[in-house]
């Protein structure tokens, strides 16, 4: 299966749910599923890296949009 974890910030940024965000990709990954990571990017620096066998993705954020019950990222 193909998965796709969105967050605002990725490990190794430290946090709780960062880290969970990672530490779950890495046990599907084991499991053999492919797996990415989609995050904001913070300032300059690359737009893909691997961390610990994870792709990640950084985005650049143009705007926020808020829809009401939405989780917004």
């Amino acid at each position: 299966m193909k998965i796709l974890m969105a967050t605002s910030h990725y490990y190794p940024t430290s946090g709780g749910s960062e880290r969970q965000a990672h530490l779950l990709a890495r046990a599907l990954i084991a499991r053999g599923h492919e797996v990415g990571g989609l995050t904001l990017r913070a300032g300059p620096g690359p737009t893909a890296v691997t961390v610990e066998g994870v792709p990640v993705y950084r985005a650049i954020r143009f705007h926020r949009v808020n829809i009401p019950g939405a989780i917004s990222i």
